[in-house]
């Protein structure tokens, strides 16, 4: 899952990604197709190598009161019905 970004504004962690296909998705004039029935992806917050945020969304953006002030890695993978989470798009936040 590619294209991970995030912005922070008063607090809050504002993050925004761009899905990818498992099916279809050779035509790069229109948006992807999702090829599952379901969005889902996994969001996850760590910091000082502990989880402290995790939750399923269905669709990006995703935003999160941030409540700490040290560094955060964030991890967002999209789930399958089928095979579960695929590769997860990892970003540093300051």
């Amino acid at each position: 899952m590619p294209h991970l970004r995030a912005r922070e504004e008063g607090g809050i962690l504002h993050l925004s990604w761009t899905r990818r296909t498992r099916t279809g998705g050779d035509n790069w004039q229109i948006e992807a197709p999702l090829g599952e029935e379901t969005e889902r992806y996994r969001v996850t917050i760590e910091a000082n190598g502990a989880m402290i945020h995790e939750v399923e969304a269905t669709a990006p953006p995703y935003s999160w009161l941030r409540t700490t002030s040290a560094h955060v890695t964030v991890s967002v993978a999209q789930v399958s019905a089928i095979t579960g989470p695929g590769f997860a798009a990892v970003l540093t936040v300051d």
